[in-house]
């Protein structure tokens, strides 16, 4: 019940209806902590910590965020660390800490460069180019943007290979099922 609440919270948080979403993440947590589930305690806290990030309240973001970090770390639950890292370091970028959101990301980047995880580096770069821009240290911006942009290319990559793998085994298949006809 606790994963169907996260997952309706966010069908609401990507339709901008972020109180509506907070609410579900809200009784996910609860449920989750009365049935012991890690899982969905950590991922209602990182969505929690999201939408607060989303309503400009990042105060309330590092709470969530902080306290989705420690399960996650206590768990051994790395993947969910990282994202939880993320959303603290965003949470310290919006509050103008920008020294304490560059250490708080820079584990997270080599833990999601450690275990591929595209999205999260996506992101964590995105955020990096940002601080170092408020931090005026333009040539670590520009070292991040650089990463950033070389993995959506490689991202882009990967999906139009995908496509193009998609588009042959239809042309193959179209061609075969010819055949079959005549």
């Amino acid at each position: 019940l606790a994963n169907g609440l996260l997952a309706k919270g966010n069908v609401f948080s990507n339709t901008n209806k972020k109180l509506e979403a907070q609410h579900c993440y809200d009784q996910a947590y609860k449920l989750g902590k009365k049935n012991n589930n890690i899982h969905s305690q950590i991922g209602a806290l990182i969505n929690l910590s999201g939408i607060q990030l989303a309503l400009g309240k990042p105060k309330s973001s590092l709470f969530f965020s902080g306290s989705a970090l420690k399960l996650a770390q206590e768990a051994n639950i790395a993947y969910a660390a990282t994202g939880a890292a993320l959303h603290l370091a965003e949470g310290y970028s919006q509050l103008r800490n920008y020294e304490k959101a560059a250490k708080v990301l820079a584990p997270a980047l080599e833990k999601a460069r450690n275990q591929g995880i595209k999205p999260d580096l996506l992101k964590g770069y995105a955020t990096l180019t940002q601080i170092y821009k408020a931090m005026e240290n333009h040539k670590e911006a520009l070292e991040a943007q650089e990463i950033l942009f070389k993995l959506n290319d490689t991202l882009m990559s990967v999906e139009k290979i995908k496509i193009m793998n998609e588009l042959n085994l239809r042309y193959q298949t179209a061609e075969k099922d010819k055949v079959i006809i005549q």
